[in-house]
């Protein structure tokens, strides 16, 4: 701090020491300095939460995710793909429901809607993936994914079964 007039010294020492106090509270509560779009946990309900559930073969699903981004920075441009898998054939792989291109800003949650139709009773997983981080940067790419279980029912209005 030499280059500033010595009255000045104190008061930008204290206001130095105040901005790195700051800072390491983000740390401590998990914020970083870039953006970190993430899920709070890899599985459950609440973070992929779909409408009826169980799922009705033929009808309407509504599948709200919810992800979240607990970086300093804000993260634009994060592309959140919703596919599934119908296990009564076996592991397939992962089929693609469709892949939205969100913007998160800092310390904030966002829920993505997201609307499919099940064409077949069947034991479903549904993955959450965050397939492109955008502009803001990744601090953790180890929570860029989430997954539950669901079932999908066949339902004649007077009976539902599986």
């Amino acid at each position: 701090l030499p280059q500033l007039p010595s009255f000045m010294r104190p008061l930008a020492k204290k206001t130095l020491g105040l901005v790195v106090f700051v800072a390491s509270l983000g740390s401590a509560f998990g914020q970083t300095a870039s953006a970190n779009p993430r899920f709070a946990a890899p599985w459950g309900y609440g973070i992929i939460d779909p409408t009826p559930n169980p799922a009705v073969a033929g009808e309407v699903v509504f599948i709200d995710v919810r992800m979240g981004n607990n970086g300093l920075a804000n993260a634009s441009g994060v592309e959140l793909k919703l596919s599934y898998n119908d296990w009564s054939i076996g592991f397939g792989g992962w089929t693609e429901i469709a892949t939205q291109r969100v913007d998160i800003r800092a310390g904030k949650d966002l829920v993505i809607p997201f609307v499919h139709t099940f064409s077949s009773a069947a034991h479903t997983c549904l993955e959450a993936k965050i397939t492109s981080v955008g502009e803001g940067g990744d601090a953790n790419p180890n929570d860029n994914r989430a997954q539950i279980n669901m079932e999908v029912v066949l339902c004649d209005r007077e009976d539902c079964s599986y």
